[in-house]
């Protein structure tokens, strides 16, 4: 079975600019998880 997912960074990108209560909450821990990902392998996520 094949899924297709988004991209980390075209996730928060979407909610950024959705710019809703919900969204804005949830910003913070996808941006620490980005860092996080990021700091692993020391490149960026893909799909930016």
């Amino acid at each position: 079975m094949r899924v297709q997912v988004a991209a980390l960074a075209d996730i928060i990108r979407s909610k950024g600019a959705a710019d809703r209560d919900k969204d804005r909450a949830a910003l913070g821990t996808l941006r620490a998880l980005e860092q996080e990902l990021r700091g692993a392998s020391g490149d960026p996520p893909t799909g930016s």
